[in-house]
């Protein structure tokens, strides 16, 4: 490759980038769907329901309580004074499928970047 080429080519990158440099990407929410901050990066799980990778800091996080005892039986044992203990189960669901069951609504653009 001859000289002159190669100074254009030079010179045409150093424009790009400084172009580069001066552009923002556009941001479709604000935290840019996850709540790591200014952390670097974060450890991965499975979505509890397709088993899909997503980091713990993106996918959502459902506790819920299991009950082992029926109600009218815990009722009376409570009145009784005794202590039921019951079990906490934890779920992270990917962003597909909390949308799919609801956990997670989809909003309008306007309300997506809450600044």
């Amino acid at each position: 490759m001859p000289t002159c080429f190669k100074k254009k080519r030079a010179i045409d990158l150093k424009r790009v980038r400084e172009a580069r440099r001066t552009e923002t990407l556009s941001k479709k929410r604000k935290s840019r769907g996850r709540s790591k901050g200014g952390k670097g990066s974060s450890s991965i799980i499975h979505c509890s329901n397709c088993g899909a990778t997503v980091p713990r800091d993106k996918a959502k996080k459902v506790t819920t309580r299991l009950s082992l005892v029926e109600p009218t039986l815990a009722r009376e044992l409570r009145a009784a004074g005794a202590y039921i203990a019951s079990p906490t189960t934890v779920r992270y669901y990917c962003i597909s499928c909390s949308v799919h069951y609801g956990i997670v609504k989809v909003r309008a653009r306007s309300e997506r970047r809450n600044w």
